[in-house]
């Protein structure tokens, strides 16, 4: 049987469905306006769209509007698996919540230094904290980490790590959000001198158990 709804909110907005028909009618001012723009889409089986942009562009003479829809014209049943949605990339809504990645700044974009980063004016916003990006420090100075634009594996830049044996260098990321007993997977792509001793570490506490560390086998360059 055929249903249908309607609803409106502060009178912009009327949105009505009759078996796979949507209809969005923007309501921003009169109707006889509203022919100013008119486009079919493939959302469901079709979806027709009509808005008007300007007040100024009221027709006094308004020509009606007439849409013939077949119904008789049925395509695959769309899969329970496909949604319909909005949204932007606002602060960090995408990174840290739709995207399975927990490291930011994967690619290197940003430089590889200790400064702190520039505070907002004003009282601090635990929200906007919240949202920043979580950046890549230095492991010991900054001047053992620099970014080389020459050799960059991805983008336009990758960082180079300075060693020395009596002390260890390298980059780090904190931040992270982990849960006990789930286990995460991680990729790593380096290249460097077969003599350099690279460790990998997740580090969830101060005491020397509280991390998971693992020894990177011969490195190529």
């Amino acid at each position: 049987s055929a249903r249908a709804f309607a609803c409106t909110t502060s009178g912009q907005i009327c949105l009505c469905a009759a078996y796979d028909i949507l209809i969005l009618i923007n309501m921003n001012s009169t109707l006889a306006s509203i022919p100013t723009n008119l486009r079919i889409l493939g959302l469901i089986s079709s979806t027709l769209v009509l808005s008007s942009w300007s007040h100024a562009q009221v027709d006094a003479h308004p020509s009606p509007i007439v849409a013939t829809i077949d119904a008789k014209q049925v395509k695959d049943p769309i899969s329970k698996y496909m949604y319909g949605m909005f949204i932007e990339h606002i602060g960090n809504l995408i990174n840290h919540s739709l995207w399975s990645e927990m490291l930011d700044d994967r690619k290197f974009y940003f430089p590889i230094d200790s400064k702190p980063e520039t505070q907002p004016a004003g009282a601090p916003n635990p929200i906007r904290q919240r949202m920043q990006y979580k950046k890549w420090r230095p492991v010991g100075p900054d001047d053992f980490v620099s970014m080389d634009a020459k050799h960059a594996f991805v983008g336009e830049q990758s960082p180079e790590i300075k060693l020395e044996a009596a002390t260890p260098h390298g980059i780090q990321q904190s931040g992270l959000a982990v849960r006990k007993g789930k286990s995460y997977v991680g990729r790593l792509y380096l290249a460097g001198t077969a003599a350099a001793k690279v460790k990998v570490s997740l580090v969830w506490g101060a005491g020397p158990q509280d991390r998971q560390q693992i020894t990177i086998p011969t490195l190529h360059s």
